[in-house]
């Protein structure tokens, strides 16, 4: 019904932001209810974060259901829950004044698509101390237990370096990693390595950010992120998680 509730003008409609909206809409009433929630919306979650390196608009299969995730993480990253945000955001995309719907959400939230879409990325592998979306719905599905974009990597101690390219992009491909497009992969450090770095090949790349989350094996340690940082790490703080979003 939500999908119904709203007549977006032309520039202002997509369907994934419609199906994501009506997806989270049913976490919504089940709050309201006062009956346990049966979380029937989370069943859509791994199809989006799965493929999250894919542009955000993209409809493959039942994506777009997953993709909820984008107005559940609006709703709650202040600390405390907003769905009336998201209403916000349906009201003003009927409005072509307001420009396209990306604008409308960028012009509605702290620090726009740049400050919020780094940390939707963070949250979604809801790792601790990162969990946030376990205490927001009791969401389970975590990175590498539910979930995972690629097979793990493992530096060894007579590696030089290697260079990944995503999508098996060709040499001197800028990393051919879409608009709203996040990529998460594991690296494992070796035993025997000392000393191991990250050379964000994002520098010059004003949209992109690299961030990574470090596992010594006691737990997960925060993160690093950000448009030119680079990292280095020894063996005894392993990078589990690198990730890089556009």
């Amino acid at each position: 019904m939500l999908q119904y509730a709203y007549n977006p003008a032309a520039g202002c409609y997509d369907s994934w932001w419609m199906e994501s909206t009506a997806n989270w809409a049913i976490d919504y009433f089940e709050t309201m209810d006062g009956q346990p929630d049966a979380q029937s919306e989370q069943r859509y979650a791994k199809s989006y974060l799965e493929s999250a390196l894919l542009w955000l608009d993209d409809t493959t299969g039942i994506r777009e259901y997953g993709a909820y995730l984008w107005p559940f993480y609006l709703s709650h990253y202040t600390g405390s829950y907003h769905p009336e945000l998201i209403a916000q955001i349906l009201a003003a995309t009927e409005n072509a004044a307001n420009g396209d719907l990306y604008q409308v959400i960028n012009d509605r939230i702290t620090g726009g698509w740049e400050q919020r879409w780094p940390e939707f990325a963070l949250l979604n592998l809801n790792l601790p101390p990162n969990n946030r979306y376990e205490a927001w719905d009791n969401f389970q599905k975590r990175w590498l237990v539910d979930w995972r974009m690629a097979d793990a990597r493992v530096a060894l101690l007579d590696d030089p370096y290697w260079v990944h390219y995503l999508n098996a992009q060709p040499a001197g491909d800028p990393l051919a990693l879409p608009d709203l497009g996040i990529f998460y992969e594991e690296i494992t450090i070796a035993d025997d390595v000392r000393m191991w770095a990250f050379a964000n090949t994002f520098n010059n790349m004003p949209h992109m950010r690299a961030g990574a989350a470090l596992c010594d094996g006691q737990g997960w340690q925060g993160r690093r992120t950000g448009r030119s940082a680079n990292g280095a790490c020894s063996a005894r703080t392993s990078l589990r998680s690198a990730g890089a979003c556009s």
